[in-house]
């Protein structure tokens, strides 16, 4: 679903279309993807003020329009469009609050990060080029349940720090917060999902091979590599024999 479809489906019914238009056609694409489902939404910061472009929480991922969206302030109060907004709210005011630089904002729950949630002694590490950015790391925030309380919000917030292009993981959710707006939320979230893939595929055949710190510079991918030789590898669950 592009900009043009969106924006051709349904006329825009908020003063803020542009960013509606995008968060919802966002919200789409994202859904398309199998990031989002019946849950999971983003927010886009509106410029200047104290407010942000959210969906109506009970409207279909898959089917959001702009005039499924909602302008909220830092209190909750919707200030337009009709509806109520994603009872999870706390964590775009909170993190939108804290964070000045953070101009969107998306709550998902993605399946290869929750499986990292829940292991131990496993690190996420670069796998593809455009994965170094997240090479500092990424905090897991121990609290699994319902973020809908503003003091929930606030921990969720300061776990995230004031690091650069950030994201934590919350344990059995995954929390983006990443400064340009919700386009750029998409790609960064496919972005990571493929480095999720690699890695989860690493652990299953042999401990990974991560990229070089030589080959992260200045994000651009290595020019060459040397692959393992598959001599090298225990066969760990070999084949069966097939019989004829």
């Amino acid at each position: 679903m592009s900009l043009a479809e969106v924006s051709r489906a349904t006329p825009l019914a908020l003063a803020n279309d542009k960013i509606a238009l995008e968060n919802a056609t966002v919200t789409r694409m994202l859904e398309a993807e199998g990031i989002l489902d019946y849950s999971g939404h983003v927010s886009t910061r509106i410029p200047g003020k104290d407010a942000f472009v959210i969906q109506i929480g009970s409207s279909s991922r898959a089917e959001v329009t702009p005039e499924s969206m909602l302008v909220c302030d830092f209190n909750g109060k919707v200030l337009e469009g009709d509806g109520q907004p994603p009872s999870e709210l706390p964590i775009h005011i909170e993190i939108l609050k804290a964070r000045p630089d953070v101009q969107s904002v998306l709550h998902s729950h993605m399946e290869l990060a929750i499986a990292f949630t829940m292991m131990e002694g496993i690190q996420l590490v670069p796998m593809r080029a455009r994965a170094t950015r997240w090479k500092s790391g990424i905090p897991t925030d121990p609290d699994p349940s319902h973020i809908k309380l503003p003091e929930q919000g606030r921990a969720l917030a300061k776990t995230l720090g004031r690091a650069k292009d950030a994201d934590y993981l919350k344990k059995l959710k995954l929390i983006d917060e990443i400064p340009p707006p919700a386009l750029s939320t998409y790609i960064l979230t496919i972005y990571r999902e493929t480095n999720l893939g690699r890695r989860i595929n690493c652990i299953l055949v042999l401990s990974p091979d991560t990229l070089l710190r030589s080959e992260t510079k200045d994000n651009r991918p290595p020019a060459s590599r040397i692959l393992r030789s598959t001599s090298d590898v225990p066969s760990v669950h070999p084949l069966p024999s097939r019989r004829t």
